[in-house]
């Protein structure tokens, strides 16, 4: 199973693992925030703040590694947060994950 650290710790987190969850095939095993701050989003913890990225890619978490990241920031309209993250994500050699929930319908 997939081991993934995500992006955020908001309400787009609280989607996102509702959706990881839905499609069961990796385990989301932290969250980051910028500041490293809040406890648990649907019972996942927040493990580091972003400055911590890097070292918890190459370090793991709790003993296990971390096979990738899944960005969990909405900000709608301003992309630069999710834009720095996905690129420390990438310099970090973690894979970006996508989910895509399995009730959800795309139109034509």
């Amino acid at each position: 199973m997939e081991r993934l650290l995500g992006l955020g710790a908001g309400g787009h987190a609280a989607v996102l693992i509702e959706t990881l969850r839905a499609v069961g095939d990796c385990e989301l095993i932290g969250l980051i925030t910028p500041d490293g701050r809040g406890e648990r989003v649907l019972g996942v913890a927040v493990v580091g703040c972003h400055d911590d990225l890097v070292a918890i890619a190459r370090h793991g978490i709790n003993g296990g590694a971390v096979d990738g990241a899944i960005l969990a920031v909405g900000m709608m309209g301003d992309s630069r947060v999710r834009r720095v993250l996905v690129a420390r994500a990438r310099e970090a050699t973690l894979r970006i994950a996508g989910a895509i929930h399995p009730a959800a319908h795309v139109a034509e």
